[in-house]
């Protein structure tokens, strides 16, 4: 599927509102697609191809060269690049005609300095004395007719009507609404109640796990010390009572002490338990069992024992 080629060619004027400048612009023109381009070309290839120059190396080599600069050249021209001019000579060999004078073929220098790609291929064909009908047959882009001084006028007026934003990347920013707390509060009550109401049953489960723990394990409290929801804490509650349940001896530690789930794992300075609940349980068993490797003296080392503690916990 041929690739279109859109060149652009930008027509701009200026207008000043109020000191601000305003500007109108139109712009790309198709002109001509890969396809179109190769199929204009064909008759100059069959003309200049390095392969009907195969006992002929001088004018072969030449011939690839300049067809490998022409390819560049056209395709900087599509990628709306502008290359520099530059002058190309080809060797002709038209089909069934021999060389003359002992080997010699017509020499052809093409000046590549055009802008437009339908210009230079018309360039290229009428150098070489080649048909340009196709080219030439082609159905031209229709120009759009541009009446700056309507336009001019309408988008003065909605410069204006908008507050001097006139036609400027301003004009998309979004304008943020004022609003006190008050507002917020009125607009987000209810849909706090909502969510609070519907997370009750959530919360009634994990006093219920929170005080089953406690009493079983012999803890002093359980806490939540995350950013995550009571649905997390929740989660974390029944998994922990599963391994509890399977692991009755390494719990013996935490008699008496506070159990913290959050972000870190080991003891804290103050003697707490924190399991970091993005670990798994054979993750919280494992410090369970370390802390009972150090012995119920290291849970009550507070201040100087306590970040070696943490540290033998979480190597």
């Amino acid at each position: 599927m041929a690739t279109e080629f859109l060149r652009c060619q930008l027509r701009r004027r200026l207008f000043v509102v109020n000191g601000n400048k305003i500007y109108f612009e139109k712009k790309y023109i198709r002109h001509l697609s890969s396809g179109e381009i190769a199929t204009a070309l064909r008759p100059f290839y069959f003309s200049v191809h390095p392969d009907l120059f195969g006992k002929y190396p001088s004018e072969r080599a030449i011939n690839e060269s300049s067809l490998q600069s022409l390819s560049s050249y056209i395709q900087s021209l599509q990628q709306n690049k502008y290359p520099r001019p530059t002058d190309l000579t080809f060797y002709l060999r038209p089909h069934g005609t021999a060389p003359t004078n002992n080997g010699t073929f017509k020499s052809v220098k093409i000046s590549l300095g055009q802008a437009d790609i339908k210009k230079t291929v018309v360039s290229i064909l009428s150098s070489c004395n080649l048909p340009t009908t196709y080219v030439d047959n082609l159905t031209p882009s229709k120009k759009e007719n541009i009446n700056f001084r309507q336009e001019f006028r309408t988008k003065a007026y909605n410069y204006e009507e908008q507050g001097g934003n006139g036609n400027g990347p301003e004009r998309n920013i979004k304008k943020v609404k004022t609003e006190s707390l008050s507002d917020w509060l009125s607009e987000n009550a209810d849909l706090s109640k909502d969510k609070l109401l519907a997370l009750k049953p959530v919360r009634e489960e994990v006093v219920r796990l929170q005080k089953s723990l406690c009493d079983k394990l012999f803890l002093k409290a359980i806490l939540w010390e995350c950013g995550w929801n009571i649905s997390h804490f929740r989660g974390c509650l029944l998994a922990f009572q599963a391994l509890a349940q399977h692991h009755v001896d390494a719990m013996t530690v935490l008699k008496g002490r506070t159990l913290v789930f959050g972000n870190d794992t080991g003891v804290s300075f103050d003697g707490q338990i924190l399991l970091n609940i993005s670990e798994v349980r054979n993750n919280w068993l494992d410090v369970l069992k370390r802390i009972i490797k150090l012995g119920k003296r290291g849970l009550l080392w507070k201040d100087k024992y306590s970040r070696t503690i943490h540290k033998e916990c979480c190597p």
